[in-house]
């Protein structure tokens, strides 16, 4: 196996579990601050902060575990 030199580069595949079935939110809903993470939530005519546990992100989206 040849070896990796300062200013080679390599082509990889990093591949992840699939998770089906799982709540996801726009990653810009998100609401963060120093120890907890929040999302709106709209109910009837209002609307209501609810703290959840956020999981794995992407680009795009956050997994909310709870």
């Amino acid at each position: 196996m040849d070896k990796l030199k300062i200013g080679m580069t390599v082509d990889v595949r990093i591949t992840s579990p699939l998770k089906t079935n799982v709540l996801s939110v726009a990653k810009k809903s998100l609401i963060r601050d120093k120890e907890d993470n929040y999302v709106k939530v709209v109910e009837g005519q209002g609307v209501r902060t609810v703290r959840v546990r956020a999981g794995i992100s992407d680009d795009f989206y956050t997994e909310i575990l709870g």
